[in-house]
């Protein structure tokens, strides 16, 4: 060994026993390579070769917490492969002996993994920026008839020119990943649109709901990002960013504002893929404030200067109030026939007019809203109307919107004035105290409105009462006073009659307010009247109005006659009672010799002159019945009749 390399064995022992460097740990400078793509979509298959000197061993899925399974699945061999079936990020191990080993990372991705990018324009050309992590060559096809391209470098901003006469043009243009080839190859297609000159965004409205958030509607070009700035502090803030759908161009857009001061710039501009920034003219956000007097409402707003301002009016619930432009004034005093208590909703509306452009620069402020105050009494309500119900008089009308409450007047129809016997803040008001069967009232209404003022009563209305009397058990007369207080008149009364367990049964009476019934009521025992009234003006009195209902007990009996002659002529031929309100019914005929020779329990049945079927002779016979009317009553009835033939 010459003197040179026994120098050098030296020093490089030197250094290991200096430097504590074992063997061991020389042998680290072993390595691994792939062979093939290192990364890929599961299922994937990872080749590797090792570099290193000897046998080696690999664990593919090497865990440092739990050593004892990695001794199991080592795959032995310098050259050898494994298989991800799922998603992840594995550590490929390996192993040469103990302190000897080299650990490599690999990423599987999810077999339908597909590229992810944005992408912008520049007048004619087309800017892609990827994003995913997946892919680092791309295909890109333009989709205007040339070649397909491979994109290498994933992560640098790729630009293509198109190549179009036209002003714009759209193309759909379409990517799809490369490598790691054993991803997702499906194509990713793109539509867009290319212009070789820009214009700012066309403003059409913006419309407040509220002082801090507002609508607006603007109109761009196709894929074209836009943004919303405020102007703050002489400088053009961005607060909302979006970009236009191809099919929706015209874009409806919600503004929110945690804060915004009465007078503020709002303007909406377009970001192209050049780096231009191109505006609209802004809006003015304005909104009155108003303080409500009595008989007016005083609007002030702040000064503000405004480029091109073509229309500025004052809107009223929906209606226009006064034109404001070329007013020099910032207050407007509103006395136009204000109603007190009613609540006013003002806006501003103002349109911009700027040379050629093209938007219709709208503006609509917020609703600011005041309640109007007043001594002047509100009009008395209208359209009084009244019904009788079974638990006192209801009286109803049209009320007021500003009514505090309501105050009921009340008389008797002939004589008297009018006293207030209740007060109530809702209609329609009940009058339970009404004597309604003995009196005829009138009522009319008045109220307070809540701004303290006394309005005037209203039109009287005079229900209908009805009352019956009885000369004797068939006579029945009827009267009712008529319903006075309906403008147009009346078109009929109806006369109603109600049996418990029967149909209502009615009458027109036309205009008559009486009627006289000179035999009992065949709809039932107990039989009740009542007169409904209908109004000529149905739109102004579109309920029918109801008197008092006044309900007769009926007497129950039994008729029998006197002669029947079972001749077969038709006439007179069954010996039968002839009841009113029986319910149960029980009915013997005996003969002269005291034997009984009929019997039934059906009331609509009787005797026809036979006995065991043959013809009874002429002679005089005996009736007894029973029964129980309609309320439950006994009552009995025997005599003597003739059969005469």
């Amino acid at each position: 060994m010459s003197k040179n390399i026994k120098s050098k064995v030296l020093i490089v022992n030197i250094l290991i026993l200096f430097l504590g460097i074992s063997c061991s740990s020389y042998a680290q400078q072993a390595c691994f390579t792939f062979k093939g793509d290192s990364v890929g979509c599961a299922p994937c298959t990872i080749r590797v070769h090792s570099c290193a000197i000897g046998d080696v061993s690999f664990n593919f899925d090497w865990q440092p917490s739990d050593l004892a399974s990695d001794w199991a699945t080592l795959n032995p061999g310098p050259d050898t492969s494994h298989i991800y079936e799922t998603a992840g990020t594995y550590i490929i191990h390996q192993y040469r002996g103990p302190g000897d080993t080299v650990k490599r990372t690999v990423r599987i991705y999810n077999s339908d993994s597909r590229p992810t990018f944005t992408w912008t324009t520049c007048q004619d050309t087309l800017k892609i920026q990827f994003k995913d992590s997946v892919y680092t060559s791309y295909k890109f096809d333009p989709g205007d008839g040339s070649s397909e391209q491979i994109i290498k470098d994933g992560y640098a901003l790729f630009k293509y020119r198109y190549n179009f006469p036209e002003p714009e043009k759209t193309f759909d243009f379409t990517l799809k990943g490369d490598f790691p080839s054993t991803c997702n190859r499906d194509p990713i297609t793109n539509r867009v649109t290319l212009y070789k000159t820009y214009s700012p965004p066309l403003a059409d409205s913006l419309i407040g709901i509220d002082t801090l958030n507002y609508r607006s509607s603007i109109q761009t070009r196709a894929d074209e990002p836009f943004i919303f700035e405020r102007l703050i502090n002489n400088s053009w803030q961005t607060f909302k960013k979006g970009i236009t759908d191809e099919a929706e161009i015209h874009q409806v857009t919600a503004l929110s504002f945690t804060d915004l001061k009465q007078t503020e710039r709002i303007r909406v501009s377009t970001v192209n893929g050049c780096g231009d920034t191109l505006s609209a003219p802004d809006w003015m956000v304005l909104w009155p404030r108003t303080q409500s007097d009595n008989q007016k409402i005083t609007l002030t707003w702040p000064k503000f200067d405004l480029p091109y301002l073509a229309e500025f009016i004052l809107i009223r619930n929906g209606q226009v109030l006064a034109t404001l432009y070329n007013n020099p004034d910032t207050v407007y005093v509103d006395t136009s026939q204000l109603v007190c208590g009613q609540t006013y909703c003002y806006q501003f509306y103002m349109r911009q007019r700027k040379g050629a452009y093209t938007g219709i620069m709208a503006y609509l402020s917020a609703p600011i809203c005041a309640q109007a105050s007043s001594n002047v009494p509100a009009p008395p309500v209208s359209n009084i109307t009244a019904s009788v119900l079974e638990n006192g008089i209801e009286i109803t009308a049209i009320g007021s919107p500003i009514v505090d409450t309501y105050t009921l007047y009340r008389k008797e129809k002939e004589d008297g004035t009018f006293a207030k016997i209740l007060e109530t803040n809702h209609l329609p008001i009940l009058d339970a105290d009404a004597d309604f069967q003995n009196r005829a009232y009138c009522y009319k209404i008045g109220f307070l409105d809540v701004c303290g003022n006394q309005s005037k009563l209203s039109d009287s209305i005079c229900p209908i009462w009805l009352r019956i009397e009885t000369p004797d058990e068939y006579e029945k007369n009827l009267f009712w006073t008529r319903l006075d207080g309906w403008k147009g008149g009346m078109m009929n009364y109806t006369l109603l009659r109600f049996s418990e367990g029967n149909a209502t049964q009615s009458t027109d009476m036309k205009l008559a307010n009486s009627l006289s019934l000179n035999q009992r009521d065949s709809v039932g025992q107990t039989i009740c009247y009542q007169i409904q009234a209908l109004a000529n003006n149905t739109t102004a009195y579109p309920a029918m109005s109801f008197s008092n209902k006044v309900c007769l007990t009926q007497k129950a009996k039994f008729l029998f006659p006197d002669v029947f002659t079972p001749n077969e002529d038709g006439t007179n031929d069954v010996f039968r009672c002839y009841n009113l309100f029986i319910k149960e019914f029980e009915f013997k005929i005996f003969n002269s010799w005291g034997e009984m020779i009929y019997y039934s329990t059906d009331i609509h049945k009787g005797w026809n002159g036979k006995v065991n079927g043959k013809p009874a002779i002429s002679g005089g016979y005996a009736y007894w019945a029973h029964g129980v009317d309609e309320k439950g009553n006994s009552l009995s009835a025997k005599g003597y009749f003739s059969l005469v033939r």
